[in-house]
């Protein structure tokens, strides 16, 4: 495969993103053509588990060169909340933020940093390539919506640690998201621009 012109490696490798995370990282070790072509998409899809590897996660992201730094996946899936981490989290969510097609955050914990988290999130970047957006934890919809800058978001999916009443006006942030196609808030599909009252139950918490 090496006698291909280097252009078209990429654009292969494409295509195998979907497949097993491990894919792209034993392509960088074929060889150097290869590594040079894969390399910038071992970040395409990022899963975090644990608060011990952000330090180390952050730096890696940071030493990349910009034309590198394209993470399109970002899933944080955290069952608790490490005070000392957070900003090590909220950084790498900052960076990630400009080429985000979709954002997973699972906080499933009622620590309130776990809103704080979200709620800075949301107000301090620019999330101008985002279309999915899953979030779990404890938040309300202002927090979320407020002040979020998302101008191709076309899903929602929030599950709350706790009860929510929506008001009209509430529901009418929503609005502010012009491609908007899909909102579930609780396990209840929302129509946008709804004038009624609605009461939403809370997912259950595990931890």
């Amino acid at each position: 495969m090496e006698t291909l012109p280097t252009e078209l490696y990429t654009p292969i490798f494409n295509s195998l993103l979907d497949t097993q995370a491990k894919t792209i990282q034993n392509l960088c070790l074929v060889s150097s053509h290869f590594y040079l072509s894969a390399r910038p998409l071992l970040f395409n899809s990022l899963r975090i588990t644990s608060f011990n590897v952000l330090a180390s996660l952050l730096s890696t992201i940071q030493d990349l060169p910009p034309d590198e730094r394209k993470i399109e996946h970002l899933q944080l899936e955290l069952d608790a909340i490490d005070p000392t981490q957070t900003t090590n989290l909220l950084h790498i969510m900052h960076l990630a933020a400009p080429t985000l097609r979709s954002l997973v955050v699972r906080l499933p914990t009622t620590n309130p940093l776990s809103a704080v988290i979200i709620s800075h999130a949301a107000r301090a970047n620019h999330f101008s390539n985002l279309e999915k957006l899953d979030l779990t934890g404890f938040f309300n919809l202002q927090q979320v919506f407020g002040s979020l800058r998302a101008p191709k978001l076309k899903e929602v999916i929030l599950q709350t640690l706790q009860p929510l009443r929506l008001s009209g006006a509430d529901l009418k942030m929503l609005d502010s998201l012009g491609e908007l196609e899909l909102v579930t808030i609780n396990g209840q599909r929302v129509v946008r621009g709804e004038e009624r009252e609605l009461e939403l139950e809370a997912k259950a918490c595990h931890n």
